[in-house]
């Protein structure tokens, strides 16, 4: 089993609202960010967020989308917030920027999002980038699990 970790409510500046991807304000919920897919766990130590992947391969997909370092292992990325962690920060490379998200979670299924449509138009494209992604279960055993 794997789930998406998707972001919306976008902005340009992480003490405004949200803004369109022009970095306008606007009234609403700003502009959608990637949808990553095939992550199987997230992990916080010491206020550090690491998302864990099925396999290395998206992982890197992940990495490209998100600017993110990469973790203990090819299979995991550590979240970068704003200064203040209000917001999941993430590096568009595309536009040679930081953009921020205010709302950010876990889905099993597009459908099961409550962002707007334009999520779903994301996610697929996410898919089609990371085409043929094998997803593992992966067992929780006790306090302490590993990817794999």
């Amino acid at each position: 089993m794997s789930f998406y970790l998707y972001m919306h409510h976008g902005r340009l500046d992480p003490s405004t609202g949200g803004t369109d991807e022009e970095g306008n304000e606007v009234d609403d919920w700003g502009f959608e960010g990637p949808n990553l897919v095939g992550v199987i766990g997230t992990h916080v130590t010491y206020g550090e967020l690491r998302v864990f992947f099925g396999d290395a391969t998206a992982a890197r997909v992940a990495k490209a989308l998100t600017g993110w370092a990469d973790g203990n292992g090819d299979e995991d990325l550590c979240v970068n917030f704003s200064e203040d962690n209000s917001c999941l920060r993430r590096f568009n490379a595309a536009r040679g920027r930081d953009e921020f998200f205010g709302d950010w979670g876990l889905a099993m299924s597009m459908r099961h999002m409550t962002a707007r449509a334009e999520s779903e138009a994301h996610a697929q494209n996410a898919l089609r980038t990371a085409s043929n992604i094998a997803v593992e279960h992966v067992p929780l055993s006790g306090a302490a699990w590993t990817p794999r």
